[in-house]
């Protein structure tokens, strides 16, 4: 008998798609291609629970994800990563204190302790070390649209959760860039074998890169 899918979208309608049924397994990896941004930014809403949907279900690691309770949206949260398309920072800590603000606020980790694969993560993708000094002791509002998407991605990734909800992680980031992120992103899902990866993308020519064990567009 198989396991229950970890991620599950039954019959789910919005403003802008109609019926979207999904179910992901421990290790696979999903691409939602998105004909227009008002899917996208609905679909990210339904899956984080920060909006309805008209009509169907949402259970992502097994929980419906609109019926959680405070306490349980916070335990909830342990288990999902989200990378915002505009990074979702607090606008009044440095770079460096939103990325070890969860960790620490969850789990109770020291930054210390995380140090070394935060620098591990970001020389991967391309930064040096005075680069990266340097963005850790800024605030959101001085980072460019890559480096919010970065600290994000990092910030979510240190807590190794089983599943990754990316929001369209390469618009607007240069080719190389990308490259090395799509890079990071699937050799870090692949370093838990029970991960399920979700991938929000536009209808683009770089999101035909991001290979998938499941591939969904969602047409207008």
């Amino acid at each position: 008998m198989s396991a229950a899918p970890t991620v599950q979208l039954e019959k789910v309608s919005t403003r802008t798609f109609n019926n979207l049924t999904c179910r992901a397994s421990a290790g696979q990896v999903v691409r939602f291609m998105c004909a227009v941004q008002e899917q996208r930014e609905e679909l990210w809403g339904v899956m984080t629970g920060a909006s309805a949907p008209q009509s169907g279900r949402v259970d992502l690691a097994r929980r419906d994800v609109l019926a959680l309770t405070e306490q349980q949206r916070l335990e909830w949260l342990q288990q999902v990563g989200t990378v915002p398309h505009d990074g979702g920072l607090i606008s009044n800590l440095k770079a460096w204190e939103n990325i070890v603000l969860p960790v620490w606020y969850h789990r109770g980790t020291a930054a210390a302790e995380i140090e070394k694969t935060v620098v591990t993560i970001f020389q991967t993708l391309g930064l040096e070390d005075e680069v990266l000094r340097h963005l850790m002791r800024r605030l959101p509002d001085q980072l460019s649209v890559t480096e919010r998407r970065w600290v994000a991605m990092v910030r979510a990734m240190i807590m190794e959760p089983p599943i990754m909800i990316y929001d369209a992680p390469f618009t607007g980031v240069e080719r190389e860039a990308a490259t090395r992120m799509l890079k990071v992103l699937l050799e870090f899902h692949r370093a838990r074998g029970d991960r399920v990866s979700l991938f929000l993308l536009p209808d683009e020519p770089f999101s035909e890169r991001v290979s998938a064990d499941i591939k969904i567009a969602l047409e207008t």
